[in-house]
């Protein structure tokens, strides 16, 4: 995710310095946004998945810090991922098309990296629930909604307004040579602004669906004492 593209940097990369390359601002965005994720989200998937974490390790707000590592990693394989099947859509439809496909696609895509993690770490034994077959099938749905609003943004993210294929032909490489490029500023405030929305989507799941796992209890956000679900005092 760091070392290949800072040593083999791609054709339109080569020319910038190393804080305005995608792959900088993608690493930057997954960071800041896999470190939300963890230190808060992590905790919906306790009280609402029934998930649990066995390997003795060493913690951070009661999550292993391994798994703030290892986010890294995966979250660059799911976007790289999805951005270029995306941005291959602006390539192929009209704007407009594109808006109505991509409407569809992003959940579609959402689904399928969060079922591809799930049941790729299906063999792991210190990460268990207590109803596998529940959390393929639902749980993914759950933890897909973590890229709902990331996979558009990293689609969007130093890339050309939306353009009619016919002019997208006609400029080929002359057109993605200026894109509107962000800063690093407005790549962690995005990561921000992501998470915040996602923790808004789990906890709307937990108000309106409750625990996956029958007879689980959900933690409520905020208890008697002041403390909400997500934080170990």
């Amino acid at each position: 995710a760091f070392v290949p593209p800072l040593l083999f940097p791609g054709e339109h990369d080569r020319t910038l310095p190393v804080h305005e390359r995608f792959w900088f601002k993608a690493n930057l965005f997954h960071a800041v946004f896999g470190f939300v994720g963890n230190y808060f989200m992590t905790h919906y998937f306790y009280s609402v998945l029934g998930a649990r974490y066995t390997f003795d390790t060493y913690w951070f707000n009661n999550v292993p810090i391994p798994c703030y590592i290892a986010t890294q990693a995966y979250f660059c394989l799911y976007h790289a991922a999805s951005t270029v099947v995306l941005r291959r859509l602006t390539f192929s439809l009209t704007p407009r098309a594109c808006r109505i496909a991509a409407f569809f696609l992003v959940p579609a895509l959402c689904y399928i990296a969060a079922l591809f993690e799930t049941t790729s770490i299906a063999w792991f034994p210190h990460y268990d629930f207590p109803d596998r077959r529940a959390m393929y099938i639902i749980g993914s749905a759950f933890y897909g909604m973590y890229f709902l609003p990331t996979f558009p943004v990293l689609w969007a993210m130093d890339e050309d307004p939306l353009l009619s294929p016919e002019q997208r032909r006609e400029a080929k490489g002359e057109s993605r040579s200026k894109p509107q490029r962000w800063t690093s500023i407005e790549v962690a405030a995005a990561a921000l602004a992501s998470g915040m929305l996602v923790i808004f989507l789990l906890d709307f799941w937990r108000l309106g669906f409750g625990a996956l796992h029958e007879g689980q209890e959900v933690a409520p956000l905020a208890e008697a004492s002041g403390k909400v679900p997500f934080v170990q005092f």
